[in-house]
């Protein structure tokens, strides 16, 4: 029989299902008591200097004692998911007597070995029944298994008390509370201040001759005192300050997943407070997570063709870490997935673009250095990137059968088809510098294909004479002469360069003049300034690398005008299409759409209030997770 390997089971099934209860029952909550010296300690010294050559006066010594199957009954009920219990072996009569009597040490072992059944703690039964119950099992036999079960379990428990040194300080509860462990080099753990969130604490703590019992009520489960019920808030409070602002080490889910946060409290509060401070669906979704974990760290997920030499996980610099997924089963995409997370110094929204710039940097410079494409992704954020898929109506495709017979058979097909490819990249790509520049390029390679001569689509636009065009150039660049010589001169050189000679801008004006007319909304949106720029203006920005994903400031602007980029492009294609005035309407389907939301999907349940809305739920991160 390995009694070690008996204990040691016994010991992790209760830690990995305890909970709250493992903690007590290491401390042995109780009362407030007095003693001499510690029972358990006492107990573990003795057992190591007892006399093996009087077997039978060390067995009955050390077979009376209570403590060791009080601390098996508990350690089962952590097993067991039962909460625990100070005082599993009192005798129940009536009159009530003070002291209550204790049942004998043979009852107690048949409660202990009854608890232990479907606990799943391989041989623990057989060793109870042959050290404490079986007749047949001869004295000196019996006290060695007695004295080796002692051993094992007391230096296991030591050892325990002691691994809570290296442990996090706080802990969160689903009712806002949260408990600080009492720890010191000598023994680790020696107690618990639970502090609740109307600023009330509950102590317990054991010491070398004394327990202190503040607030804590220890029945047949552990209760606390919390004072003022209606002063409670929905928030984990230490000393008075918000949890989130002082941090857990660490972070939320366990390498390799991505699950939904469990919060169980009320989240308008925490959206509003998130949206005064930024208006960045990232940024939102990092502070959602720290005010709802109170975990100050960025977890990602970077997906890539690129298989690191990562056996556990992979340190770049002091914050930034990556862990390999390990592949899910049937999983034949090339790809690898890496769970990562970045230790935050500071929780400041400007802080946190920083801290998504140096994320973007590492991955793009992994993906640079091993020449494959390297994405990541937030793990939370506060929109659902999910779009509604269109639901056609059998009415429907009537209009793309006008759509068909109207399109052009002529060689201006080719100019049309080339600038709806661009229009559909731009739809596909999820990198909204891209998508911004196909849109653009979708009207521009149409706008050149028309001021060439190369198509005509029916708009009779004339090709300007040479004459008239160095006119144009002239006005041009004598209205911006006047605009920036004086106190910018490059930037006069440089704007007449792209806007007067080398004008593509110019070219774009004509046709959607012609389109929509000077005086619509498109061509203001197209070629006037809005909020200092139009959208020719952050196009020329971008092709010129004036603009730059790592800056957060450039994305947002970005991101708010691509609706507009997005819509006049579909317009400007489809008022070619059908050959439409300015005043005419576009034909369009019923716009009927649907979205298709899955609940095990953690991008679309970014939170939940319990966790046994998913109770047996895979949260293992998927590749389709970071599409």
């Amino acid at each position: 029989m390995n009694i070690h390997k008996i204990i040691n089971n016994l010991y992790k099934k209760a830690k990995d299902n305890g909970g709250i209860d493992y903690i007590f029952t290491l401390l042995r909550v109780t009362g407030i008591q007095s003693y001499k010296t510690d029972p358990f300690g006492e107990i573990y010294e003795n057992i190591k200097k007892s006399n093996d050559k009087n077997a039978i006066l060390s067995y009955d010594k050390f077979s009376e004692l209570s403590e060791p199957l009080f601390l098996i009954f508990n350690l089962l009920n952590c097993v067991k998911k039962k909460d625990y219990n100070c005082s599993p072996f009192l005798k129940i009569s009536m009159p009530f007597t003070f002291p209550p009597e204790k049942i004998s040490i043979k009852d107690q072992t048949d409660i202990v070995i009854k608890n232990a059944r479907n606990s799943k703690v391989t041989g623990l039964i057989k060793l109870l029944n042959e050290t404490y119950l079986s007749p047949q099992i001869e004295i000196r036999k019996k006290w060695f298994l007695l004295k080796s079960l002692l051993v094992e379990l007391f230096e296991r428990y030591f050892k325990e008390l002691l691994s809570y040194v290296e442990f996090p300080k706080y802990h969160t509860y689903p009712n806002f509370m949260v408990l600080e462990l009492l720890t010191n080099n000598k023994i680790g753990l020696y107690g618990f201040k639970a502090h609740f969130s109307n600023n009330r604490t509950a102590v317990f703590k054991r010491d070398s001759n004394s327990t202190t019992c503040l607030n804590v009520a220890p029945r047949e489960k552990i209760e606390f005192f919390v004072g003022n019920i209606n002063e409670l808030k929905q928030e984990w409070i230490v000393n008075g300050k918000p949890l989130w602002k002082i941090g857990l080490p660490g972070r939320y889910n366990k390498l390799g997943e991505w699950k939904p946060i469990v919060y169980p409290g009320k989240i308008q509060e925490i959206e509003n407070r998130i949206k005064q401070q930024s208006d960045d669906y990232n940024i939102q979704g990092i502070l959602f997570y720290i005010y709802t974990t109170c975990y100050h760290v960025i977890e990602f997920v970077v997906k890539t063709p690129i298989d690191l030499p990562i056996k556990n996980v992979l340190k770049i610099g002091n914050l930034f870490f990556l862990w390999k997924c390990p592949p899910l089963e049937n999983d034949h995409d090339q790809s690898l997935l890496y769970d990562g997370w970045l230790v935050l110094n500071s929780i400041e929204p400007e802080y946190l673009e920083a801290a998504l710039e140096y994320i973007n940097l590492n991955v793009n410079r992994i993906g640079f250095i091993y020449d494959k494409p390297a994405n990541w992704c937030l793990k939370y954020k506060m929109n659902i990137d999910k779009s509604a898929y269109s639901k056609v109506l059998k009415k429907d495709l009537k209009l793309f059968g006008e759509f068909l017979e109207i399109f052009p058979t002529s060689e201006d097909s080719f100019y049309l088809d080339c600038s709806i490819d661009w229009y559909n990249h731009a739809k596909i790509s999820k990198n909204p510098f891209i998508s911004f520049i196909c849109y653009y390029i979708a009207i521009e390679s149409l706008a050149i294909a028309i001021t060439e001569g190369k198509a005509n689509f029916k708009l009779n636009y004339i090709k300007i004479d040479k004459s008239t065009e160095n006119s144009i150039k002239s006005e041009c660049i004598n209205k911006l002469f006047k605009q920036y010589y004086s106190t910018d001169p490059e930037r006069f050189i440089r704007e007449s360069y792209f806007n007067c000679v080398l004008s593509l801008k110019t070219r774009m004006k004509e046709v959607v003049k012609i389109l929509f007319g000077k005086e619509h909304i498109f061509f203001e949106l197209l070629f006037k300034n809005k909020n200092g720029r139009s959208l020719s203006d952050i196009r020329s920005d971008l092709a010129h690398g004036r603009l730059s994903m790592l800056d957060p400031k450039h994305r947002s602007i970005v991101r708010k005008r691509l609706p507009e980029m997005s819509e006049i492009s579909k317009e400007f294609i489809s008022r070619i299409i059908y050959n439409l005035d300015s005043s005419d309407k576009v034909p369009t389907w019923s716009q009927r759409h649907i979205l298709s939301l899955s609940t095990s999907d953690p991008r679309n349940t970014a939170y939940i209030t319990h966790e046994s809305i998913f109770p047996n739920k895979d949260w293992r991160i998927r590749k389709e997770w970071c599409d």
